[in-house]
């Protein structure tokens, strides 16, 4: 089964120990965590962090260009993602942002126009919905 995750929480190290742990559950699992390249965290930590490639086997963490770096309800991907569906062709899309937030739309649009049929999930504080 292949995975695309999306959303800013993976830039930290520590917040992607869930999804390799889920990359090892079955031998057919695949996760791609799809992180913005440029993050402004904001409040006490308020460098610019450029998010590296990372390549496990089963679990990738790669970096999209994205166009907000600091409010994760505008946070949206490039058109690198594009290929990036394409070429991986999951089953299953997850985003992970606040309510609000356009990447929901990005991806569901994604989904179609690329004929992907991947389910949708969408973690939204709390709330989970899967299209």
């Amino acid at each position: 089964m292949k995975i695309v995750i999306a959303s800013h929480t993976y830039i930290v190290d520590l917040n992607c120990e869930k999804l390799r742990i889920l990359s090892q559950l079955e031998p057919d699992i695949e996760v791609t965590v799809v992180v913005p390249k440029k993050w402004k965290p904001g409040g006490v930590q308020n460098k610019i962090i450029e998010t590296q490639f990372r390549d496990e086997g089963k679990f990738r963490i790669i970096p999209v260009s994205n166009f907000s770096q600091n409010h994760q309800g505008l946070l949206t991907f490039g058109a690198d993602l594009i290929s990036l569906l394409r070429k991986f062709r999951p089953q299953i899309i997850q985003v992970e942002q606040g309510s609000k937030g356009l990447a929901y739309a990005e991806m569901i649009i994604l989904n179609k126009l690329l004929g992907l049929k991947a389910k949708n999930i969408f973690l939204l504080g709390g709330i989970c919905l899967i299209i």
